[in-house]
């Protein structure tokens, strides 16, 4: 199954029969020749009500496929920084607590673009990937219909070093979350990273 998010909105893509542990206000719809798919992206990227898609087809390879032609499909890297006192890094950019990540560089591996992009983000040199914990897909418009994949990777500070914001990259604050403060990261944050953490935890 794929899943996209909208903005807190989220478009499944399967080609299952069953389903579990779905979120509430879920709209299931069975894909044939008759249906918009483009029109579907349309009211998932518009919606004001809180409302997901569930679209079934016989083959979710060729309908995610489908999918995508509506979008410039973009790669990206990204990490879950933590620290000594097993603390999660949060960065705070346009209003939002984040997780830094950024575009993967032509000819560069998604682990190469994850340290760089935590890196450039965070000011952190000693970072070394312990395991990539996941992948996730989410929509934005910039002159036309963008859809990312981020990878995501677990990462470990092996130093004590001091944090340095990217102010060119909107980002003006950095903090620690420990396991009772990351509530207040989860609160302020974007669905795909909020679900990312939680499989991280």
């Amino acid at each position: 199954m794929y899943k996209v998010f909208f903005n807190n909105n989220i478009v499944f893509l399967t080609d299952e029969s069953v389903f579990s542990q779905l979120p509430v206000n879920t709209l299931a719809i069975k894909y044939d020749h008759d249906f918009s798919l483009e029109l579907l992206i349309s009211k998932a990227a518009n919606e004001n009500r809180h409302i997901n898609y569930l679209v079934i087809a016989n083959n979710k390879e060729n309908l995610f496929d489908e999918f995508k032609s509506y979008f410039k499909c973009i790669e990206a890297s990204g990490g879950i920084i933590y620290n000594k006192k097993n603390e999660i890094l949060g960065i705070y950019r346009r209003e939002k607590w984040d997780l830094p990540k950024g575009k993967v560089d032509k000819n560069e591996t998604f682990e190469d673009a994850a340290v760089r992009e935590c890196r450039e983000e965070t000011g952190l040199i000693s970072l070394v990937i312990e395991k990539k914990i996941g992948e996730t897909f989410h929509t934005y418009f910039q002159d036309k219909p963008i859809l990312k994949r981020t990878h995501w990777y677990k990462m470990k500070l092996i130093n004590d070093e001091p944090v340095i914001p990217q102010t060119e990259e909107d980002i003006t604050e950095i903090k620690w979350f420990n396991n009772v403060s990351l509530d207040e990261f989860k609160s302020n944050t974007f669905a795909s990273i909020a679900e990312i953490i939680e499989h991280f935890s």
